[in-house]
């Protein structure tokens, strides 16, 4: 339940109590003002609980959705491919009328900083290639080394021919 206030500038505002906290015994307070007439107040507290009721409502917070995704573990850039495909879909949820607006229109992403290559040099690639002639993956390590093919490639595999289950594949 609410209370509605008239504040000393004139204008109205309700003040809703939260759940007991444990921690401190205490009912916490949120304040909502700004309104011309005790009506508005009204009608916006019960917009509020409305909202609320509906899962529509979410506390406001400073945290982006690319801190809430990087804190998660996520890299930069697949952050900001996540926010491309939910950008997406909320805009088409808008479009279907399911939302009323996207709120991943405003979301920003972290910043992508380029990630040195860390190659051998030309005497390393040698010494390597050197060290592992007589092995006998030795035609896999020159094609891997002198192409730029990924491991996968080199070995030949197929998603056909896998079988992934549980976080392991054998192939």
């Amino acid at each position: 339940m609410a209370s509605f206030v008239k504040r000393s500038n004139g204008k109205w505002a309700y003040v809703v109590s939260g759940p007991l906290e444990r921690v401190t015994g205490r009912y916490p307070q949120r304040w909502v003002s700004g309104f011309r007439t005790k009506k508005d107040a009204v009608a916006a507290y019960e917009r509020d609980m409305a909202d609320r009721r509906s899962g529509r409502h979410v506390e406001v917070s400073s945290m982006t959705v690319g801190e809430f995704l990087t804190e998660r573990w996520l890299s930069p850039v697949s952050v900001r491919h996540i926010r491309a495909t939910l950008r997406r879909a909320l805009f088409e949820a808008v479009r279907w009328k399911l939302l009323v607006a996207n709120p991943a229109s405003g979301a920003k992403t972290p910043k992508v900083t380029a990630v040195e290559m860390k190659v051998w040099s030309p005497l390393q690639l040698s010494a390597f290639l050197d060290s592992v002639r007589h092995d006998r993956l030795y035609a896999a390590w020159l094609l891997f080394c002198t192409t730029g093919m990924r491991r996968g490639e080199v070995l030949g595999v197929t998603w056909r021919r896998s079988t992934c289950t549980r976080g392991h594949c054998e192939w």
